[in-house]
């Protein structure tokens, strides 16, 4: 299962395989491509995080309205996220930091910018993911 959202040239972020921790978290595999990085990784949200970005784009798709910084990310205090924001015009933004904890840690600051006639088959793809993150295993 996988949940993709292109951007505007050749970048893009995906989600992949759900796994459902302690009830309310998802871990996943995600994969961001932002000219010129790319990164492919395990990433785990709250599943309420979520799901608030799936009512959010599902109402921009119908009306596009200013909205900003909706975070997926493990908790308020992590530095690994990923921000969604857009705008009256049908512009989105996918912003975040993504972190390798390792015996070097490596960062990776990304943003690129897609629009609202990208979102539908996002939306789709990421509300089956989110379901399927909700099943405990």
């Amino acid at each position: 299962m996988i949940a993709r959202l292109n951007g505007c040239n050749d970048e893009y972020i995906a989600f992949s395989n759900p796994v459902n921790k302690i009830g309310i978290i998802c871990a996943c595999h995600l994969e961001v491509s932002s000219a010129p990085f790319h990164a492919s990784k395990s990433f785990e949200f709250d599943i309420s995080c979520g799901e608030v970005l799936i009512e959010k784009l599902k109402e921009f798709d119908k009306a596009p309205k200013s909205f900003s910084n909706i975070r997926l990310a493990y908790t308020v205090w992590e530095e690994e996220c990923i921000y969604f924001s857009g705008d009256d015009f049908g512009h989105i933004s996918v912003s975040g930091e993504l972190v390798h904890y390792g015996r070097d840690i490596q960062r990776m600051e990304f943003e690129f910018a897609t629009d609202q006639t990208m979102i539908k088959k996002f939306i789709v793809g990421f509300e089956k993911f989110l379901n399927k993150s909700k099943i405990k295993e």
